[in-house]
């Protein structure tokens, strides 16, 4: 079921950034920080399904077991980012603030669509190599 949700996140999220290319307006603009905001939470979501841990932990977790592509520090860029689109700022201030959370999405994309591969595939044990 949050594999589900976070599919529709981030196929909304992808809609939403090829509109903000095509039309760069300020509400293409919003949309799409707006589902940049679903879909950072349904990732963190089965990050917590899965891990259970908190956030930092579950990265390094993620990374360990193979379901993240990316670690800490790129991580923590997108947590930042979703922390950006919660402050309420002066007009001038977020459209800086927007073009930020925005930057990160491409990359975001990437990343949890790989964590959604990894959970939609059956985890096969690996073995060790001599």
């Amino acid at each position: 079921m949050e594999n589900e949700l976070l599919r529709q996140s981030l196929n909304s999220l992808q809609q939403a950034a090829e509109q903000y290319q095509q039309d760069g307006g300020g509400q293409a603009r919003d949309y799409c920080v707006q589902r940049f905001e679903s879909a950072f939470d349904r990732a963190t979501g089965v990050l917590t399904q899965l891990l259970g841990e908190d956030f930092p932990q579950q990265i390094e977790l993620g990374v360990a077991s193979g379901l993240l592509l990316n670690g800490w520090k790129q991580w923590n860029r997108y947590r930042q980012a979703r922390r950006l689109a919660c402050e309420k700022e002066l007009p001038a201030e977020w459209d800086i603030k927007a073009e930020m959370i925005i930057a990160n999405v491409p990359g975001f994309l990437t990343d949890a669509r790989y964590l959604l591969k990894q959970t939609a595939e059956p985890m096969q044990p690996q073995l060790a190599t001599a």
